[in-house]
């Protein structure tokens, strides 16, 4: 009888014997299409517990970030002096950070802190804009 090596999963050859009359033995197939359908669905059900908690984390890291360093930077655009805009963005920038990390775990959804934090970051944006453009002396 002819042999055929199949490779597993764990990198060892499994040795399975072909069938000398041409039919197809299907057997096997089956039950490791079966057996990747079961892991799949635990995959996909663990993604969805565990999916929306690493949004909010990412979106209080960098989201939180991201607020912060604009409202550094929108400090700039206010009519008080350079130094005095730098210290207040400082001091500003932490509490913006801190409110919005306390806002991503305090909505309902990821969707809806992601939303959160784009809409806060708009109106940042456009006060740093006008300090990245040169528009405010």
């Amino acid at each position: 009888m002819a042999r055929e090596r199949r490779v597993c999963k764990g990198g060892r050859a499994a040795p399975r014997t072909l069938l000398l009359s041409a039919q197809i033995d299907f057997q096997w197939l089956q039950h490791d299409n079966a057996r990747h359908c079961k892991q799949m669905n635990i995959v996909i059900t663990r993604f969805a517990r565990v999916g929306p908690l690493v949004s909010r984390i990412v979106c209080a890291i960098f989201g939180g970030y991201a607020l912060a360093a604009l409202t550094s930077v929108a400090t700039l655009a206010l009519p008080i002096s350079k130094p005095q805009a730098v210290l207040t963005g400082m001091l500003a920038s932490f509490i913006v950070y801190v409110c919005a990390v306390i806002w991503v775990f305090a909505v309902r959804s990821a969707l809806r802190a992601w939303t959160g934090c784009l809409v806060a970051a708009l109106p940042l944006l456009c006060a740093a804009w006008t300090v990245w453009s040169g528009e405010h002396v």
